[in-house]
């Protein structure tokens, strides 16, 4: 009851008006916290990939000046795991729009900010989900005291 007069949620409407409010604040939160997740596993794809494209760039540049193709083909079986790999790693890099000149300092630093917005998005997800447990409780127990039968449907 003092919860209630403290937030001043004297009926049901209230409260539901209350509830409603704070879970589309802690939605809101939630899908940015999402959106800047994804965009940090783009961000580190990215630096792998082009990891991976500047370990074997070597090996993939020596099987495109090969002009013979069975010669080729011996180098492609030696060198299988090797090429497969600079093949992936460049597709995703073409996937998100990149090349092996992407500014990786740029990406870290996006990478970084990215990071620490959403350490402050979990702390404000944490705060509304603190504010939003005793309302849930109350609603709770308010629907559970109107639709459970009284004691004299029992008899």
């Amino acid at each position: 009851m003092i919860y209630l007069k403290e937030h001043e949620l004297f009926t049901l409407k209230d409260l539901d008006t209350a509830l409603q409010g704070m879970n589309e604040k802690a939605g809101a939160i939630n899908a940015d916290m999402k959106k800047a997740s994804a965009r940090m596993k783009v961000i580190t794809g990215i630096q792998n990939a082009v990891a991976d494209c500047q370990t074997h760039k070597a090996v993939h540049d020596k099987y495109i000046k090969i002009g013979w193709k069975i010669r080729k083909e011996a180098y492609v079986e030696s060198h299988k795991d090797e090429l497969t790999a600079f093949n992936k790693a460049y597709r995703i890099l073409k996937k998100h729009g990149a090349d092996l000149n992407v500014d990786l300092k740029a990406l870290q630093k996006e990478y970084d900010g990215l990071r620490t917005t959403h350490a402050d998005l979990k702390e404000q997800l944490a705060a509304v989900n603190e504010e939003l447990k005793p309302m849930k409780d109350i609603r709770y127990w308010v629907c559970l005291l109107y639709t459970s039968p009284s004691p004299r449907d029992t008899r």
